[in-house]
């Protein structure tokens, strides 16, 4: 096939996000209208059935399977050495297109003989507006704004807000340094003089590179704000883990060697290499904060309430006339608190959202274990049990008050599950509302669904409608609608968008549903990478909470394996069995209980290979769709109390 033959080659790399590329599949083919388009995804080797989804469901797709993960630069230039196009645009997965979005930017290239690329508008799944839509290059000053966050601070600035040009309007078309690689559309004839994506840089920076040389080759690169995409993945989930400093700031190193010489590129290399260290440092010392910060204003909090107690009591409610030594309160008081949080900590307490329930019961049981070994200690270490009391008292209200208050740091609400609180509108059709509102249920959320919004203007009102989309301001205000779910079998892309702009600012969550889909796409926040919410699938297996227990219990049977061992004398065939089944369980290596291997079991949660399997009567013989139906239910409907059945229905097999 020539290349003038296809209008826009558009290229995908893909790894492991199957449901916001099937998303992002069904708006590149909405969009196509008479344009004459081929599609190629690279996958990237993933695991979650991304492949087998584009064979089945878009046979048109030109499939590239990697056997391993190449990164974004060598991926994409894969398929773009065989693209056809005219143009060809690089797409991320995560991405929403409208279904002007390829004709609109195929006729800017086409009326503007000297653009050698263009990108669009984005927004996140919240409906704002993403400042890394338009970039300037990272000069040395620009950089060093950059790592300063000199940029942060004055936006704005010609000056110091030259990394996303903040002084240029977003909502007109200008000139640009630097385009996003979420969205790149390009001449392919400038591809052809200039080359593919720089393959030094893995990830982060291939688009800098390319930009950088398109205009170099004497092209320009605009930013087109007349059509919208969404794009999921935010940015700076990732900014603080060392792998993102090292990579990100790695590839502005290749980047200033590469094109910078001179002073100039001693300079930025060094400011760059100190900023890879000094921000490297800083992302260690954030992610430590956040795992100790919480468990330590506990500490502080509770410690506070058991030394004001024990001063009261010693002073004024004691018949033993000495205080309290100075080891009570600097290891006696520490050790009772860090067990009770370390229940709280098993129990679920720090999970977010908050369950009260749960931090209440880490602490009741805490404090029974810290009663139970007071009661073991030798008398010279019982100083009092009326503080004991009193200070597992003071920890069930000081930890109760902690989940409320840091709920509002977190989320600006007093109230700790917020779920309680969706108000949800569905926009669609009543067909595909009906189907929603079933998604729901089997999720046990039915409750929480006020009716249908209809998208269309003249529909007339039924009894499960709140209304028409031209009242949709008056509906959000009188019902306090707080999330909206767009049905995409109803509407256009170009609606949604539309209407996520509009009302960016007012609180409401968006969630799209796919035509065809049991699942539910959305985001929070460009601060937060794509959700994916299958509301009919919220497996129990994947609680952390339901976690830890899993693992208590596998450290439990281990340590019950480790008594019984002496028994396998009587037979001696199994014992290495016996043997290597504690080690993998102490170990990690295997779980207790896991799936009947099936080769459909990618689709459920990651288990570790177990022991045993969860079949109640073995004298049943099952076939593959009943064993799937087996796992399904095994890891939906998860307690702890199910391994502990399977167990004693085993326990001969596995101890005797």
């Amino acid at each position: 096939m020539s290349q003038a033959s296809i209008d826009i080659s558009i290229v995908i790399v893909n790894y492991n996000v199957e449901h916001f590329l099937k998303q992002c599949l069904q708006s590149v083919f909405a969009a196509k209208r008479g344009l004459k388009l081929e599609v190629w995804v690279v996958d990237n080797n993933s695991v979650d059935g991304s492949v087998k989804m584009v064979k089945d469901l878009f046979p048109e797709v030109k499939l590239i399977e990697n056997t391993e993960n190449l990164g974004f630069s060598r991926a994409n230039n894969l398929a773009m050495e065989k693209a056809n196009g005219k143009y060809q645009l690089i797409l991320n997965p995560d991405t929403v297109l409208e279904q002007d979005t390829l004709q609109l930017c195929f006729d800017f290239m086409e009326n503007t003989p000297l653009s050698g690329a263009v990108g669009v508008k984005m927004i996140d799944g919240e409906g704002k507006y993403l400042p890394e839509s338009k970039r300037g290059l990272p000069t040395p000053t620009v950089a060093l704004y950059k790592m300063t966050m000199l940029n942060k601070l004055f936006p704005n600035s010609k000056t110091f807000g030259r990394y996303h040009l903040g002084y240029l309007s977003p909502d007109e078309i200008n000139e640009v340094d630097v385009l996003s690689g979420a969205f790149m559309f390009i001449r392919s004839s400038v591809l052809e003089s200039i080359g593919y994506f720089d393959e030094q840089y893995f990830m982060y920076g291939e688009d800098i590179d390319l930009s950088y040389r398109i205009t170099q080759a004497g092209y320009k690169n605009y930013y087109f704000p007349e059509t919208t995409i969404i794009h999921y993945k935010g940015e700076s989930t990732k900014k603080k883990t060392f792998n993102y400093v090292r990579t990100f700031y790695n590839a502005m190193i290749i980047f200033a060697r590469t094109h910078y010489k001179g002073s100039s590129q001693k300079w930025l290399v060094g400011l760059i290499s100190l900023a890879i260290w000094a921000r490297a440092s800083l992302a260690l010392i954030m992610r430590l904060a956040e795992r100790v910060w919480f468990p330590l204003f506990d500490f502080v909090l509770l410690y506070g309430g058991f030394y004001t107690l024990a001063k009261y009591w010693e002073i004024y409610n004691r018949y033993v006339p000495a205080y309290y030594p100075e080891n009570y309160y600097l290891y006696h008081i520490p050790a009772y608190i860090l067990i009770i949080l370390g229940l709280v900590k098993i129990s679920g307490g720090y999970q977010f959202p908050f369950k009260l329930y749960r931090a209440q019961r880490g602490v009741l049981l805490g404090s029974l274990l810290v009663i139970a070994i007071y009661g073991l200690l030798p008398a010279d270490f019982r100083f009092s049990r009326a503080i004991l009391l009193l200070g597992s008292l003071w920890s069930l209200i000081a930890i109760t008050f902690s989940r409320f208050l840091l709920n509002y740091q977190k989320t600006g609400e007093w109230v700790l599950d917020s779920s309680k609180n969706q108000r949800i509108a569905v926009v669609a059709l009543e067909a595909e509302y009906n189907r929603v509102v079933n998604m729901f249920a089997l999720g046990g959320k039915e409750g929480k669904i006020l009716g249908r919004i209809s998208p269309l203007e003249q529909e007339e009102n039924n009894s499960d409608s709140l209304g028409n989309c031209r009242q949709l301001d008056d509906i959000i205000s009188i019902y306090r609608v707080n999330e909206l779910v767009f049905c995409s079998n109803d509407l256009d892309s170009k609606q949604i968008i539309d209407w996520m702009a509009r009302l960016k600012d007012e609180s409401i969550k968006f969630k799209i549903v796919p035509a065809n889909s049991n699942y539910i796409v959305g985001s929070h926040s460009k601060n937060s990478q794509g959700e994916l919410f299958s509301i009919d699938l919220q497996f129990n297996i994947n609680k952390d909470e339901n976690k830890i227990k899993k693992r208590i219990i596998d450290l439990l049977c281990a340590f019950i394996l480790m008594l019984c061992l002496p028994l396998s004398i009587f037979r001696p065939s199994g014992l290495l069995s016996k043997f290597s089944n504690m080690i993998s369980l102490l170990i990690g290596s295997k779980t207790l209980v896991s799936y009947i291997p099936l080769s459909t079991n990618q689709n459920l949660p990651k288990l570790k290979k177990g022991i045993i399997h969860p079949i109640f009567d073995k004298r049943v013989q099952l076939n593959t769709e009943a064993i799937e139906r087996v796992n399904f239910l095994y890891a939906k409907d998860y307690t702890a109390s199910v391994d502990f059945q399977l167990f004693n229905l085993n326990a001969k097999e596995l101890l005797i």
